[in-house]
C-alpha cells in the first residue's frame, strides 16, 4: 500500500474482471486441494485399496487438466472466452457431485472418473482466468496481473487444505464420538488406512467423515460456478477493455 511501484498494485483487485476471475480461481484451487488430499483417504482407508491405486485414481486429475488446458485454446476460438470459463466452472461441480455417491461398495474407477472431471473443469477455468486477466489489461500491468492470478491459486491451496482438514476432523469428532481419538491413533500409524478398512467402525467413522469433507469441496466447487459466472466479459469476445 505504500511502496511507489508494489509487486502487485491493490489497484488491480479493484477491477470487477479480477476481482471475480481471482475469486474463482481461489474458491476451485480450495477444493481441487480438498479432492487431492482427502479422496486417497477414502480408496485406501474406505475402499480398502492400496496407495498404488489411490495414486492412479489421482492420475485422472493430471490427466484431465492438461487435456482440457490444451483443448481451450480451440475452445476459446469456437465459443469465446465467457462460454469456456463457464463451461468449466459447470464441469468442476458435476465431478465434486460424483463424490457424494461413493461408498464402501464403489469401484476406484468411479472415483477415478469424478478425478478426472474435476481436473478437466480445473484446467478450463483455469486457463480462461489467466487469458481473461492478461487480456484485461495494459502491457505494463500484465506481469502484475498474472502473478496476482498465481497468488489466488497458491492462497485457494493453503485455504483449502486447511478448510476441508478441519472439516475431516470435525466429521471425526462428531461420527466418531468417544473413539475419535482411538481413530486418530490408528490413522497415525503406517498401516492406519488399512487397518482402518477392516475395523467396521473405523470405516464407518471415516467414510462418514470424508463424506462431510465431499460436501465442502462440492460447496466450494458450486461457489467457484458462481464466480465464473460473475466475471464481466462480454460473450464471443477475447478482448476486454481496461
Amino acid at each position: 500500500m505504500r511502496a511507489a511501484e508494489p509487486i502487485v498494485d491493490p489497484k488491480l483487485w479493484a477491477r470487477p474482471l479480477l476481482a471475480t476471475g481471482n475469486t474463482a480461481t481461489v474458491l476451485a484451487s480450495m477444493g481441487l486441494i480438498g479432492f487431492t488430499t482427502v479422496l486417497p483417504l477414502y480408496v485406501q482407508g474406505v475402499l480398502g485399496r492400496s496407495a498404488l491405486v489411490a495414486g492412479f485414481v489421482l492420475t485422472a486429475l493430471a490427466v484431465g487438466w492438461p487435456l482440457a488446458a490444451t483443448l481451450s485454446s480451440r475452445l476459446f476460438k469456437r465459443f469465446g472466452l465467457r462460454p469456456t470459463l463457464r463451461l468449466g466452472g459447470v464441469i468442476l461441480p458435476i465431478g465434486a457431485s460424483g463424490l457424494l455417491f461413493l461408498s464402501a461398495q464403489s469401484h476406484p474407477a468411479f472415483a477415478g472418473a469424478c478425478s478426472f472431471v474435476m481436473g478437466f473443469g480445473m484446467g478450463l477455468l483455469s486457463v480462461t482466468c489467466i487469458v481473461l486477466i492478461q487480456d484485461s489489461v495494459g502491457w505494463n500491468m500484465r506481469g502484475a496481473a498474472t502473478a496476482s492470478n498465481v497468488f489466488a491459486r497458491s492462497l485457494g491451496n493453503t485455504l483449502g487444505a486447511s478448510v476441508l482438514g478441519a472439516i475431516l476432523n470435525f466429521g471425526i469428532i462428531h461420527y466418531g464420538a468417544g473413539d475419535a481419538p482411538r481413530v486418530w491413533a490408528t490413522l497415525e500409524t503406517p498401516q492406519g488406512l488399512v487397518r482402518a478398512s477392516q475395523d467396521p467402525l473405523l470405516e464407518h467413522v471415516l467414510d462418514s467423515a470424508l463424506h462431510l469433507s465431499f460436501w465442502g469441496i462440492f460447496i466450494l466447487a458450486v461457489l467457484a460456478l458462481a464466480a465464473s459466472y460473475a466475471v464481466p466479459v462480454g460473450p464471443g469476445t477475447r478482448h476486454v477493455s481496461e
